[in-house]
């Protein structure tokens, strides 16, 4: 198993005894929820400054709502990544899926001649492991309910806790397929009160910015769970976390709910 990268966050960082992986990913998971809350952050003060505080804002303030989805949908997508990567089974059935690192270009699992491990020489099995389940991983994306069901169960989380989000999770990937692919472009421009692009409020925003962070609390609250079974863990420790306030969200709370 490779070891945890050090010095990922901006000021954020998870020390859970025992858990240096599960650490690294919410280093990751909870840097990047506080880079969205940057974001939305500027676009108050942006919305202030031009003297928006009501009504509709302007197609270029709400950009900053814009750019916050789609890093909220990468928070997800990268989030679910680090936690797959070191919680999958090392079993032949999970094995057998993933492609040996290098051998096409598609990622597709296929049978390969034992010359293709020529160039994997003086490397055990574990590292070659690593090696093409990154490259594996790093093909996956994560598009709709069922894709986040079927990730939460390789985890080892339990889906009964993360089905009230689905619903929420499946509209900001929606919404971040449009913007991406769309440039969130309104079909309906051109008729009578209709903008160029389609409107985005904070209030919705802010939505799913609790609900990625509730997304990966309920999973970290269950593999902590289980690793506490049947002794109790210590008390996780970390240094100071400061997360931008979010309705819902108390700055430096980040590790204590968790």
């Amino acid at each position: 198993m490779k070891k945890p990268a050090k010095n990922l966050s901006l000021g954020i960082a998870f020390d859970l005894p025992g858990e240096p992986e599960l650490s690294d990913a919410l280093t990751r998971v909870f840097t990047n929820v506080s880079r969205v809350s940057s974001l939305l952050t500027m676009y108050d003060a942006f919305r202030n400054h031009g003297g928006e505080k009501r009504g509709r804002s302007n197609i270029h303030t709400t950009d900053l709502l814009r750019a916050s989805v789609v890093l909220m949908h990468a928070t997800l997508e990268d989030g679910l990544r680090s936690l797959l990567r070191f919680r999958l089974p090392r079993t032949k059935e999970v094995f057998d899926t993933v492609a040996l690192s290098g051998i096409n270009d598609h990622g597709r699992a296929e049978k390969f001649f034992l010359g293709e491990l020529h160039r994997f020489r003086g490397k055990t099995v574990d590292e070659i492991w690593d090696t093409s389940l990154d490259s594996h991983l790093m093909r996956q994306t994560f598009n709709d309910a069922s894709d986040l069901i079927r990730a939460v169960k390789h985890i080892g989380g339990d889906v009964v806790l993360v089905k009230p989000l689905l619903g929420r999770l499946s509209a900001l990937i929606a919404r971040r397929h449009h913007i991406v692919h769309n440039a969130d472009i309104n079909e309906k421009r051109g008729k009578a009160g209709q903008q160029f692009v389609r409107s985005l409020g904070r209030a919705e925003v802010s939505e799913w910015h609790n609900t990625i962070i509730a997304f990966f609390s309920a999973i970290t609250f269950q593999l902590r769970k289980n690793a506490s079974a049947p002794n109790k863990a210590p008390e996780p420790t970390a240094r100071p976390v400061t997360i931008p306030a979010e309705p819902g969200i108390a700055p430096g709370r980040a590790v204590a709910h968790l």
